[in-house]
């Protein structure tokens, strides 16, 4: 499906994800320190949220892109 959207989406969308992925990274290793932190846990889940939605409106956009039978037709994409 990533390859339906247009090259500049494509790459924010991989930016996007690297970022939340890192921070991720970063929160689980501060959770290793910290277990119990409340406000850890909830910036954990936040972020693994905040993954799911980018990855819900790529999967709506390359869907409709599919749909309408323009997969080759750039359409903006907010991430």
């Amino acid at each position: 499906r990533l390859a339906r959207m247009p090259a500049s989406s494509r790459a924010k969308l991989e930016s996007s994800l690297a970022e939340l992925r890192r921070a991720a990274e970063q929160i689980n290793a501060a959770l290793a320190e910290q277990p119990d932190d409340p406000l850890l846990q909830e910036l954990l889940l936040a972020t693994y949220q905040d993954e799911l939605a980018v990855l819900a409106n790529v999967n709506q956009l390359t869907t409709a892109l599919a749909a309408d039978g323009r997969g080759d037709e750039p359409k903006r994409m907010d991430l």
